[in-house]
């Protein structure tokens, strides 16, 4: 009996082995593989994945590897259907220059929900923003305007983190991966994830 596939997308929250995370971004790489990515701290290779919105529990794709700028890629199965869309993660298109600094930017991730804040420091791969984001927004995807241009990778160490958007402003901004990096990274590292192309 077929069973409807389970929607992979930017923001769907996963289970990576043990661990909670949020997917940054899916789709295809050059050689027609659905792929999805999230942070690289995420899992290890081999780790069974599932989506934690699925109810049967089905393993939708097996952790591959892990860059050094903290992306992870997961090659999705037959079980795993890819969108640019999900929950208010709307996506049209994924890389290019990040915004200013103070630049408005938004995440959707597993524990917080969507929250916007204003892009506060850029480094060559990577930047700072002050949005709430707690544990399980790991990979999340960054976006300005339905632009991806980075994903989820942590906070800052013996700084408090934002627990809920309820507490308002006063927390520890959160370190993002730049997009292009981490496709140069998939690039350079060829198989599975190389030429990613959004779905």
């Amino acid at each position: 009996q077929a069973r409807p596939s389970v929607l992979v997308g930017p923001s769907t929250p996963l289970i990576v082995g043990a661990s909670v995370c949020t997917t940054t971004v899916a789709g295809y790489d050059a050689a027609g593989n659905a792929v999805a990515v999230t942070a690289g701290h995420c899992g290890g290779a081999g780790d069974e994945v599932r989506s934690a919105d699925d109810p049967e529990g089905t393993v939708i794709g097996t952790f591959q590897r892990s860059g050094a700028v903290d992306n992870g890629i997961i090659l999705l199965n037959d079980s795993a259907q890819v969108t640019n869309s999900y929950n208010a993660a709307v996506l049209s298109s994924v890389g290019g220059p990040l915004p200013g600094e103070g630049a408005q930017v938004c995440k959707t991730g597993i524990a917080t929900g969507t929250t916007c804040g204003p892009l506060v420091l850029a480094t060559d791969s990577g930047f700072a923003m002050h949005v709430c984001s707690s544990h399980g927004d790991s990979g999340a995807p960054v976006y300005a305007g339905g632009r991806l241009v980075g994903l989820l990778s942590g906070g800052f160490a013996g700084v408090p983190s934002c627990r809920t958007p309820l507490q308002g402003p006063v927390h520890s901004p959160v370190m993002a991966v730049t997009w292009d990096p981490v496709a140069a990274e998939m690039n350079a590292a060829g198989g599975v994830g190389a030429g990613f192309r959004m779905a």
